[in-house]
């Protein structure tokens, strides 16, 4: 921000703006707001690798949606829901869907602890946002930690490779 602005006086929706903020090296912020632009948002903070939970998703037909990664959360884009907040404590962690008007950064922001949000899975022009209900109805159902570490697809021969099917 620049001073003597005020944060509204920077936002924008204008695409050749923010290509030119993004391309230009400086540590801007990008935003969305919940439920505003077609865009909601389910939280999941959870003890397992987000390539794990990922593949347990694809299983299920929840394949190749935008996914933001944090210090100790993923955040998945999703097509509007209920404007309500929904809650979910989970085996090994939580569900979140924050309310219809929340702030949510995006990449590639910085959070508080410094670190820049990334993408996990970006977002692609042909892929459609999934449903936010169902999304986090299937979050809900995610088995245990230990069990999801076999949903990783191997990534080598090696059987000793992380996330390997024996």
């Amino acid at each position: 921000m620049l001073q003597g602005q005020s944060p509204a006086a920077r936002l924008t929706t204008d695409p050749d703006q923010v290509g030119q903020w993004w391309g230009g090296g400086q540590p801007w912020s990008v935003l969305t707001v919940t439920g505003a632009g077609g865009i909601d948002v389910v939280d999941l903070s959870y003890a397992a690798l987000p390539e794990a939970i990922a593949a347990w998703l694809a299983e299920r037909g929840f394949a190749d949606m935008p996914v933001v990664a944090g210090d100790d959360h993923i955040q998945f884009l999703t097509s509007p829901g209920d404007a309500k907040p929904r809650y979910a404590p989970l085996p090994g962690g939580w569900a979140r869907k924050p309310p219809h008007g929340e702030v949510v950064l995006l990449p590639p922001s910085r959070l508080p602890s410094g670190r820049p949000l990334t993408w996990h899975t970006t977002p692609t022009g042909g892929s459609a946002l999934v449903p936010c209900a169902a999304l986090f109805a299937a979050l809900e159902d995610l088995p245990v930690p230990a069990e999801l570490a076999g949903a990783i697809p191997p990534t080598s021969g090696d059987p000793q490779a992380p996330g390997r099917r024996a």
